[in-house]
């Protein structure tokens, strides 16, 4: 069996006498998988991934120690964080729980207070979480973090010069030449910080998602990111010279024989780099004809004009209005559909029998070969 990754271990006494010991690990976690309960603990990852992240296939790209608290040698309390193998800058806090038996101890403010540790003498720029549990709000307040977007909240290092307000504007700062290139697993905290910045402040974050201005964003890269590689789509990211994450483009190709030709685009530039906006969108439209994908289609609010303005400059045309379609408790607003229409192609179009529910091959033989029972001369 493939054993953890250890980073340290050490003890200390709770509140009410128990000795906690911490081991503080990076996955493969399988050796640990019989010592809970299923569905507790470490069992607790997203279903896309959860595989990967428990036998440490995901590890090639994020840096991900879980904090594991033993009572008597009984796993009673795990969380951990995941970074970017590579830079380490930014993080975010997963899977917190404690065994209902052993909570109000201590335990999770403890391993909270080791991974922050941890994370920062790393040289890690922030950290962040969500919640929408207000006793965990609570915890989490206590260690530095404080609310940003829908329920998610940002702890800034305490090192830093900026302070925790200002540090978005400084990550995003402008600092020269800027790279394309495909998104990988180890961006999933990049984009998280990339997609809760606030500005720009368009109502529609991501579509595709269905992520919007007052919502966090997170778990929504792991779904939309299994979805391109399912769909041959591709996710493209706008890094800058030192390599922070400030644009991504999503090219998701509709996943079905008829509508192969087409796919749909969403994209979100920070404002201090948004002159790159037309080159990574036309990166984005290339590939879309290279992989065989006709007409582009993006969703936009009609309140935007900025983000219209970058789709009209790279040819895109206003095909649909949908009258009141986005509605935030006070205003109505139209939701737009833009449109672009390359040369139709048969380029890489897969087979009616590769697509879910149809009819194989070896179906149609026997059909053309044998009777159906019913229509037999017996």
């Amino acid at each position: 069996m493939t054993q953890p990754k250890g980073i340290f271990n050490k003890r200390v006494s709770l509140k009410n006498g128990d000795t906690l010991d911490i081991k503080v690990t990076e996955p493969p976690l399988t050796s640990y998988l019989a010592k809970v309960e299923y569905g507790d603990l470490i069992h607790w990852a997203w279903p896309e991934v959860k595989g990967d992240i428990l036998t440490g296939k995901m590890t090639e790209w994020i840096y991900m120690p879980y904090a594991l608290g033993f009572i008597d040698n009984t796993l009673v309390g795990s969380m951990a964080y995941f970074t970017p193998r590579d830079t380490q800058d930014i993080g975010i806090i997963e899977f917190v729980e404690t065994l209902p038996e052993h909570r109000r101890k201590g335990i999770s403010s403890i391993l909270l207070s080791t991974l922050v540790k941890l994370f920062e003498k790393k040289g890690g720029l922030a950290l962040l979480l969500c919640t929408a549990n207000p006793v965990a709000g609570n915890l989490y307040e206590k260690h530095g973090f404080w609310y940003t977007i829908g329920d998610g909240m940002q702890r800034t290092n305490p090192k830093l010069s900026t302070k925790t307000a200002d540090f978005n504007e400084w990550y995003f700062q402008n600092t020269g030449s800027t790279t394309i290139r495909e998104a990988t697993w180890g961006d999933l905290p990049r984009l998280s910080l990339l997609y809760n910045n606030p500005n720009p402040e368009w109502i529609i974050k991501d579509y595709l998602t269905e992520s919007f201005n007052n919502t966090r964003y997170e778990y929504h890269f792991v779904k939309i990111f299994t979805q391109v590689q399912k769909s041959d789509g591709k996710f493209f990211l706008l890094e800058s010279n030192e390599k922070r994450v400030v644009g991504s483009v999503i090219l998701l190709r509709k996943n079905s024989f008829l509508e192969q030709h087409l796919g749909s685009l969403s994209f979100r530039i920070v404002p201090s780099y948004q002159q790159n906006t037309l080159d990574i969108i036309e990166h984005a439209k290339e590939c879309a004809r290279n992989i065989g994908i006709s007409i582009l289609e993006s969703h936009v609010a009609a309140s935007d004009s900025d983000q219209i303005k970058f789709l009209e400059l790279a040819g895109f045309k206003l095909t649909t209005r949908l009258k009141n379609r986005l509605y935030n408790g006070t205003t109505w607003t139209d939701l737009l559909i833009y449109t672009i229409e390359e040369k139709h192609t048969g380029k890489n179009r897969k087979d009616k029998s590769e697509f879910y529910g149809a009819r194989q091959e070896w179906q149609n033989q026997r059909i053309k070969n044998h009777l159906h029972p019913d229509r037999s001369s017996n």
